[in-house]
C-alpha cells in the first residue's frame, strides 16, 4: 500500500535490525562522570572522561575530547588537557573545512538516531576551547603558544557569527524546499504543513514558552566576555610596546559592551595608562568558575503525519530542551590581608549556550520532523504490507516490531559539553605584599610577578574546589605580544604548528 505524503524508503530488514538493539544518550553515558565532577572527584572525572575519549570513537569522538580535556585540566594533568584540546581543535578544523550538506543530502539520519551522527561542535564549544587552551599556556609559562591560541579564539569569534547564521539559513532553506516535494518520486514529509499545524504548535509552545521558528536573522552573536578580558589581561602584562596596549584597551572595551562589570573599566584604565608608559598595576586576579554548563534532557511531541487514515494521525517524536544545574556555589571566599574579595559576573555561560540554542532550535525541529516522520512512514508502510500478506497477526507483529524500534531510535541529540562552568566570576586586588591569599581557607601563595592569575573551579556546593596559580609578565625575551601573534597565527589558523 502506498503512503502519501511521506517518503518510504525502509525495509523489514532495517527495522527488525535497529529494533533489536536499545541506544543509551549522552546524558545517560555522561551520568557517572557528571556525579563525580560535579562532587569534586576531579580526578575520577577526568578518568571517566579518559577512557571514554579513547574508547568512545565514530560519532561521539570530539565531544569526549572536549569534556576529557576540561576534565584533565581540572584534575591538574595540564599535559594530558593540552593533547585533548589540540585533538579536539584539529577535528573542529576538519569540520570546519569539510564541505556543507543540506538537510536533503543527509539521507542517512532518516532511519538513524540524530546522535548517530558525528558530533561537530557549537560556536560555543570552539571559543571556550581557545580559552581553555590559552590557560593551560599560560600555566605552563608558553607565553608565545598563549599568544597564538588567543590569535585562533579572534579568529574563530569574527567568523563564528556570520557562518553558523549561513548554516542555519541553508538548512531552513533546504527544509522549506524539501517540504511535500517529489523525491525519488514520492513525496516528502510535508514540514510546512506541521509547522503550521495548531496543536503541534501548541505543544511547542507549552514545551519552550514560544513557537520556535525561522527568523530574519541569527539573533546570538556567540561572543564570550571571558575571551575578550582574558586577551586584554595577556596584552596588558605580556605587551612591550603601545599597539599591544592599545589591544588590550580594545578588548576590555569589547568585554565591557557585553557584561556591566566595574572591573573591566578598571583594567581598561590600566591598560590605557601603560599606553603611557606607566607600568600595569600589580594586581592578582581570581577567576572562579561556578557550577557546571546546562546538561540536555528530552521531551516527546505529538508530530502529524499527513497520512490518509485515522489509524496514524499522530505520533511522539523526541525534541531536545535544556536542563540548568543548580548545585552550585555563586561565590567562594577569598581573604587578602585578611580583607574579603568581592567577585564580579564575567560571562553566563548558561545565557551564551541557551543563545546558541534558541536560534539551532528550528533547524533542530526541522530534521526531527523528516527523520522522525519518515520512521514512523516506514513502520505503517510495513505494517499495513504485513497486514495485506498475513492478516492481523502479520500485523500485529510488525507494529511491535515498529514500536520497538521507534522507542529505541527516537531520541534526541542530547551531545553537549557538559564539564563547562555555568557561569565565570572574576575578583581584581592588589598583590598583598606578603605574597599569600586564603581561597576557600586554602592558602595560596603568589608570586613577585607583574600580576597573578588564580584559577578557581568548583562544581558542586559542597565540592572541594580544584586551585591553581600562576604568574603573568611579559613575553620571553621582550618579544611583544603583537609580534608574536604576527609571526604564529597563520600556522596556528592552518593546523599546521610545529611544537
Amino acid at each position: 500500500m502506498g503512503v502519501p505524503g511521506i517518503i518510504v524508503t525502509s525495509t523489514v530488514s532495517a527495522l527488525a535490525l535497529f529494533s533489536a538493539s536499545g541506544c543509551a544518550t549522552y546524558t545517560d553515558d555522561t551520568r557517572e562522570m557528571r556525579l563525580r565532577w560535579s562532587a569534586g572527584e576531579y580526578a575520577a572525572a577526568a578518568s571517566d572522561a579518559q577512557n571514554c575519549a579513547e574508547s568512545c570513537g565514530g560519532a561521539d569522538s570530539l565531544i569526549w575530547k572536549l569534556e576529557a580535556g576540561s576534565a584533565m585540566r581540572a584534575g591538574g594533568d595540564l599535559k594530558k588537557s593540552e593533547e585533548y584540546f589540540d585533538a579536539a581543535y584539529a577535528m573542529l578544523e576538519s569540520f570546519d573545512s569539510a564541505a556543507e550538506i543540506d538537510l536533503a543530502g543527509e539521507s542517512k539520519a532518516l532511519f538513524t538516531n540524530p546522535s548517530y551522527l558525528p558530533y561537530v561542535g557549537r560556536a560555543y564549544d570552539r571559543i571556550m576551547l581557545g580559552v581553555y587552551q590559552t590557560l593551560n599556556c599560560l600555566q605552563q609559562g608558553n607565553f608565545e603558544d598563549a599568544a597564538a591560541m588567543l590569535k585562533r579564539v579572534e579568529f574563530a569569534q569574527n567568523d563564528i557569527r556570520r557562518r553558523h547564521s549561513e548554516e542555519i539559513s541553508r538548512g531552513m532553506a533546504a527544509a522549506k524546499k524539501l517540504s511535500n516535494s517529489e523525491v525519488d518520486g514520492k513525496k516528502a514529509y510535508n514540514y510546512n504543513a506541521a509547522m503550521a499545524d495548531l496543536k503541534f504548535r501548541t505543544e511547542l509552545k507549552n514545551a519552550y514558552g514560544y513557537v520556535p521558528e525561522e527568523s530574519s536573522r541569527v539573533a546570538g552573536d556567540y561572543l564570550n566576555p571571558y575571551t575578550y578580558w582574558l586577551d586584554g589581561i595577556y596584552f596588558t602584562y605580556c605587551g612591550v610596546d603601545s599597539s599591544d596596549f592599545s589591544r588590550a584597551c580594545d578588548s576590555f572595551r569589547f568585554a565591557r559592551s557585553m557584561v556591566q562589570a566595574s572591573i573591566l573599566d578598571a583594567d581598561m584604565l590600566n591598560a590605557s595608562r601603560a599606553m603611557s608608559g606607566v607600568k600595569p598595576d600589580k594586581l592578582t586576579y581570581v577567576i572562579y568558575e561556578a557550577g557546571s554548563a546546562p546538561t540536555r534532557s528530552q521531551i516527546r511531541l505529538d508530530i502529524p503525519m499527513f497520512i490518509a487514515t485515522r489509524e496514524v494521525p499522530y505520533v511522539g517524536a523526541a525534541f531536545p530542551k535544556l536542563v540548568y544545574n543548580g548545585d552550585f556555589s555563586d561565590s567562594i571566599s577569598v581573604l587578602s590581608e585578611g580583607k574579603a574579595q568581592s567577585f564580579e559576573l564575567l560571562a553566563d555561560i548558561d545565557s551564551i549556550v541557551k543563545r546558541e540554542f534558541d536560534d539551532d532550535l528550528p533547524l533542530v525541529i526541522a530534521k526531527t520532523l523528516f527523520s522522525s516522520a519518515a520512521k514512523a512512514a516506514a513502520q505503517y508502510g510495513i505494517q499495513e504490507a504485513a497486514r495485506a500478506g498475513g492478516g492481523d497477526y502479520a500485523a500485529l507483529a510488525a507494529m511491535i516490531v515498529g514500536s520497538i524500534y521507534q522507542a529505541s531510535m527516537n531520541d534526541a541529540d542530547l551531545r553537549t559539553w557538559t564539564t563547562l562552568p555555568k557561569r565565570v566570576k572574576i575578583a581584581r586586588f592588589p598583590t598583598p605584599k606578603n605574597l599569600s591569599i586564603k581561597v576557600e581557607g586554602v592558602p595560596v601563595t603568589l608570586s613577585e610577578a607583574p600580576a597573578n592569575i588564580v584559577w578557581v573551579r568548583k562544581t558542586g556546593r559542597s565540592a572541594k574546589p580544584a586551585i591553581m596559580a600562576f604568574p603573568l609578565g611579559q613575553a620571553k625575551n621582550g618579544a611583544g605580544a603583537k609580534k608574536i601573534l604576527d609571526e604564529k597565527s597563520n600556522a596556528y589558523k592552518n593546523g599546521k604548528e610545529n611544537k
